[in-house]
């Protein structure tokens, strides 16, 4: 049905539902708009609502909803799925389920992932950044109280814990590492929309880098620069 047909029905079912409750018979009503009594009285009572212009969808509400949902988990896991991933994924669900299929190869076109992504605004493309696996176990909960309960003995061992806290201040520096990849830029994966950080785990070590160290003290005073 095309949108112009599909909203004219629509007036149709509006305009006979009006006559209806000024007092006209369902029978009188549909005869006038050139409707079925049935489907006119199913309509009045709510049990029938307007179906949606366009061609129905490959999958099933119910389906895409799942796709949707394991993309977003495996997006916080660090293992998003590409648009090529869901494609093949797709493909082969719908070669199992026998169900005919107007995509090349069996495999959903340009046309169909516009749709989708249209269909479903909480997912949407981002580029993953490359997380190493060692740094991404660095950020568990034991890792950070372990962290911390180190830190404090340190202080304790020192006894910077005792002084003054301007002096305390200049005693503690922060270094952080950044650095520049030399590797193939990542690629966009499927995330939930709003998710500031989207990453994909790398199983190996990491390529090579280039990095800058910079740190400064918790009174703000910066490291040195060192050629």
């Amino acid at each position: 049905m095309s949108v112009a047909s599909a909203a004219s029905d629509r007036e149709q079912l509006n305009a006979a539902k009006a006559k209806v409750t000024e007092g006209m018979s369902f029978r009188e009503a549909a005869a006038l708009f050139g409707i079925s009594k049935s489907r006119l009285a199913r309509y009045c009572h709510g049990q029938i609502h307007h179906e949606k212009a366009g061609r129905p969808t490959i999958l099933t509400p119910g389906e895409e909803k799942e796709i949707v949902r394991c993309c977003q988990i495996l997006a916080t896991f660090g293992c998003g799925v590409t648009k090529q991933d869901v494609s093949l994924v797709v493909k082969e669900y719908l070669r199992q389920k026998q169900r005919d299929t107007p995509f090349r190869d069996g495999t959903p076109g340009p046309d169909w992932w516009k749709g989708f992504m249209k269909r479903w605004p909480d997912l949407c493309e981002r580029k993953a950044e490359h997380l190493t696996k060692k740094r991404a176990e660095a950020g568990t909960k034991d890792t950070i109280e372990q962290f911390h309960s180190h830190l404090k003995q340190t202080l304790q061992d020192y006894s910077l814990l005792d002084r003054p806290y301007g002096d305390l201040r200049s005693r503690l520096w922060n270094c952080d590492e950044s650095g520049m990849a030399t590797s193939v830029a990542c690629q966009k994966v499927l995330a939930k929309r709003g998710d500031r950080c989207v990453y994909d785990v790398d199983g190996g070590s990491g390529r090579e880098y280039i990095t800058v160290l910079y740190g400064a003290s918790a009174a703000g005073r910066p490291t040195l620069h060192v050629d």
